[in-house]
């Protein structure tokens, strides 16, 4: 229950959602706020809610797709058309993204360049990648320690959801 109520606080703070007012102390799970909370996916047991999401993919179909999916997973879900926006992107963000998803193989700045330089830039940020390339993984697996997982393309609607939900949950 503790717990379960710790993982609540993070929820409503990441939301920016009141904890107290309408929350009665005695019966929380009466609480409207508790039951959108409980509506959410579930994955390894602990819930997560609206996670704010960076996809950056070249390819407009893989992007949309993966972008859908997640978005009905009820995250929070921003796109980048290559490495050079996605990093754009998450430096005006000042790194506050929970997981970026990207592609390596893509014009302008590739996958892993992306990476290397968020992770220069903000250590503690989560990164998983996805290629359709066996060489491209190899050099993916280089970055041990700044990518979490790399998917690889194609995969399903489940296997996305179920990619990230691990990942986000890695660092729950």
């Amino acid at each position: 229950m503790r717990f379960s109520f710790l993982i609540l606080r993070m929820f409503l703070s990441r939301n920016r959602l009141p904890l107290s007012g309408d929350m009665p102390l005695s019966h929380p799970e009466k609480s409207p706020i508790v039951r959108i909370f409980r509506k959410h996916q579930r994955f390894g047991g602990i819930y997560f809610a609206m996670a704010k999401l960076l996809i950056v993919e070249d390819d407009e179909s893989v992007r949309t797709l993966a972008a859908r999916a997640l978005e009905r997973d009820g995250h929070n879900v921003t796109i980048a058309t290559d490495g050079a926006q996605g990093l754009d992107t998450i430096r005006q963000a000042r790194g506050g993204y929970d997981l970026v998803v990207s592609d390596i193989r893509m014009p302008e700045m590739d996958g892993i360049e992306m990476a290397t330089a968020a992770a220069r830039e903000f250590p503690t940020m989560k990164i998983m990648l996805m290629t359709g390339y066996a060489d491209q993984r190899e050099r993916a697996e280089e970055l041990n320690g700044i990518i979490l997982d790399v998917v690889q393309k194609p995969f399903t609607l489940a296997e996305i959801r179920a990619r990230v939900g691990k990942a986000l949950s890695c660092f729950a």
